[in-house]
């Protein structure tokens, strides 16, 4: 709903929130429309739910558009929120219980019933975006004029569950490879959204120009959508956006920051950072300077090889990496994902193995300080920056040099996992060999990360007297169980009682 879903998302009914069963919130926004038609308003899924059927896909999020205003929203529903009633935006909640089926019928489990929160807004027409944000005004209009205010063509659809199945025509599912045969409703589509969908385009409604005008993070808006859906823009829509791309500036940095985050979060990662740095909008977004985006020819796995390295999945996973090590499957972190972008962008392996040893950790703290200020990153994001900075640049520089009790120190942190996957996108042989060596440190009969044999109360049980040498007394007690040179409590407070001398 444009510049209203943050709005929506701050403003939920107490204990209550979007469903996580695709069937059940569909179930509830069905029935919502259908109350809202009982009581002679028109009614239908709109926007991203509805492109999302389109393609196959199960949303859990599903938003109605109608002709009844806030107002009237509010006489015909029990629990409701306004969120943005200037704007038309209200939330509607329902438990989706088998005594309020519409139509005679009920969800055939009650036990499975939970409150589902489903955002209904009304049609709309926008006025100017003098904040390039948010309209100034809305003039409450019909159908045809909310999709034309709307982002882009895909996301402009609406749909009536109500109405009997549209068919699509074999040809047309068959030569796209998209569009389901069957979609469980009556299509409505004023803006060509079907035909793009088929085509696998993102374009603008309407002048690409006006739309970007209105709100400068459609651009980015459209970057996501391209990457995540394996989407082309279309070139005059990416042309407008190109053109646009310094006056992303004034957006605010935390709209910038989350919708980074949702980029990052996907495995089309790599593919998003290239199209941002293809598009001109690098520079805004992170607060540097433009990065010569290359030959046309180059794709995101030899532009951005180390943010390509994090992948998705465990498809390019080298054969060496240990089988019950979750690292490389889970999702990276955020601060993860930016700094194998921001190494990327600094020359890769080449800038890595130009950079001092003795100047790493504040080149990455300087560049970690410099990324937090354009995206409004949280304190964790931050340190995880810098945490996978250092470690892509211990691993190519020192790990090989390093004590074995330094390398299980640095083994068992969490950001050796993501430093070690972004490093596998641009150097997979030293990459198998880091492999390798984790697995003999884990295999050794020690492990990597094993519980400390003395702890700081022992000693003192023992009698030693606490002071500024314990917390170091431990750390080389613990060095040497990491290598192996104590294995019992007793070799522990052993040693702990020389170094103590």
């Amino acid at each position: 709903m444009g510049g209203t879903r943050g709005l929506a998302a701050a403003h939920r009914l107490p204990g209550m929130g979007r469903s996580a069963d695709p069937e059940l919130a569909r179930y509830v926004a069905a029935r919502i429309v259908a109350q809202l038609r009982d009581r002679g308003h028109d009614a239908y899924f709109a926007g991203g739910c509805v492109r999302d059927e389109l393609l196959g896909l199960h949303p859990t999020d599903y938003d109605i558009a109608t002709d009844a205003t806030p107002g009237r929203v509010r006489e015909l529903f029990t629990r409701t929120n306004e969120v943005g009633a200037a704007f038309g935006v209200m939330l509607v909640a329902d438990d989706g219980s088998l005594s309020h089926g519409f139509g005679g019928q009920g969800r055939a489990d009650p036990a499975s019933s939970a409150v589902v929160v489903v955002e209904v807004a009304t049609f709309r027409a926008d006025g100017t975006y003098s904040d390039a944000r948010r309209p100034d005004s809305v003039r409450f209009s019909d159908a045809p004029a909310d999709a034309a205010r709307r982002d882009f063509t895909i996301n402009a659809l609406f749909l009536d569950p109500l109405a009997p199945a549209d068919a699509h025509p074999k040809h047309a599912h068959e030569a796209s490879g998209l569009l389901p045969r069957e979609v469980r409703g009556r299509i409505i589509d004023f803006v060509g959204g079907q035909e793009d969908l088929r085509r696998r385009v993102i374009r603008a409604v309407g002048d690409a120009d006006q739309r970007l005008k209105e709100d400068h993070l459609r651009a980015l808006r459209a970057v996501r959508f391209s990457a995540r859906l394996g989407f082309e823009i279309e070139p005059g829509t990416r042309s407008a956006i190109s053109r646009h791309a310094a006056e992303l500036r004034g957006v605010s940095r935390e709209r910038i920051g989350e919708e980074l985050r949702r980029m990052m979060a996907h495995g089309s990662r790599a593919q998003a950072a290239w199209l941002l740095e293809r598009l001109g909008l690098d520079a805004p977004v992170l607060g540097e300077l433009a990065r010569e985006a290359g030959s046309g020819d180059a794709g995101p796995e030899t532009t951005v090889p180390m943010l390509w390295g994090l992948g998705s999945g465990v498809e390019g996973c080298p054969k060496e990496w240990p089988a019950d090590w979750p690292a490389w499957t889970s999702a990276p972190e955020f601060g993860a994902a930016l700094a194998a972008w921001a190494l990327d962008r600094r020359g890769g392996l080449v800038g890595v193995v130009g950079t001092a040893v003795g100047a790493i950790e504040g080149r990455a703290k300087d560049v970690a300080a410099s990324i937090r200020r354009a995206l409004c990153l949280s304190n964790e994001e931050t340190r995880q920056l810098s945490d996978v900075l250092v470690g892509v640049h211990t691993l190519v520089l020192r790990f090989d040099g390093m004590s074995v009790s330094a390398k299980k120190r640095f083994a068992s942190g969490w950001s050796f996992g993501p430093s070690v996957r972004v490093l596998a996108g641009v150097d997979a042989a030293r990459t198998s060999r880091i492999l390798l060596q984790y697995r003999d440190l884990r295999d050794d009969g020690v492990g990597v990360s094993p519980t400390p044999l003395m702890t700081g109360d022992e000693l003192v049980a023992a009698g030693l007297v606490p002071g500024p040498r314990f917390k170091g007394v431990l750390d080389q007690v613990y060095d040497a169980q990491l290598e192996g040179k104590v294995r019992s409590k007793a070799e522990a407070l052993e040693l702990a009682r020389r170094l103590c001398v």
